[in-house]
C-alpha cells in the first residue's frame, strides 16, 4: 500500500470501461493509478499520458500490471472471457481484483477465482454497481427487519435504452 491513506491502483485494459472508472477513480484522494496494461503498448501509453501515469509503467500486457510491485489493486476491464487468466494472476501476485461484469464465464471459473482470493488472503469484488444503489440497500434494510414478511419469491430486471450501433462506434 502506497500509505496508510492511499491505495495503488494497476488498469488492465485501456478501453472505453477502464477510462471511465479511471475518471471516477482519480476523483478520490485515497486513490492512485500507478500502472496500465493493454495488449499494444501504444494503447496503454495513451491511456497513461491521459491519466498521469508514469510513461515507464504503461505494459503491453497484462500480466506486467500484476507483476509490478507498486500495485496494490487491480482493476479488470478488458472483454469477459479474458477476465479469469488475468484475475488468478492478480490475485496469486498479492494484488486486491475488481473485475468488470461478469466476472467469470462460468462457474467453475468463478469458484477457483473465489479460492485464489481465499488462498492469498485477497479482496475479490465483481464490479456490479447496482449494488450500491440506495434502493437496494433500502430493499435490504427491509427484509432484514422482517418489515416485508418471509420472502418467498424474487425476479429482478433492469434495462436501458442503448443508442445504435451508428451513433457508438464501440457497439457492435
Amino acid at each position: 500500500m502506497a500509505s496508510d491513506n492511499t491505495y495503488n491502483w494497476g488498469i488492465i485494459g485501456c478501453g472505453l470501461i477502464s477510462f471511465d472508472f479511471t475518471n471516477a477513480l482519480k476523483k478520490s484522494e485515497r486513490c492512485k493509478v500507478v500502472a496500465c496494461g493493454a495488449r499494444q503498448l501504444e494503447k496503454s501509453k495513451n491511456f497513461a499520458k491521459q491519466f498521469d501515469i508514469p510513461i515507464y509503467n504503461a505494459y503491453d500486457n497484462y500480466d506486467a500490471v500484476s507483476n509490478d510491485p507498486n500495485v496494490d489493486i487491480v482493476y479488470i476491464g478488458t472483454i469477459h472471457p479474458s477476465h479469469y487468466k488475468s484475475v488468478v494472476n492478480a490475485l496469486n501476485n498479492g494484488k486486491h481484483v475488481l473485475c468488470e461484469k461478469p466476472i467469470g464465464m462460468n462457474a467453475s471459473e468463478t469458484s477457483e477465482m473465489i479460492e485464489a482470493a481465499r488462498k492469498n488472503n485477497r479482496f475479490l469484488m465483481e464490479g456490479m454497481w447496482t449494488r450500491f444503489f440506495p434502493a437496494y440497500r433500502k430493499a435490504r434494510e427491509l427484509i432484514q427487519n422482517g418489515e416485508i414478511g418471509d420472502i418467498i419469491h424474487y425476479y429482478g430486471d433492469f434495462g436501458v435504452l442503448m443508442p445504435s450501433a451508428k451513433d457508438v462506434p464501440r457497439l457492435w
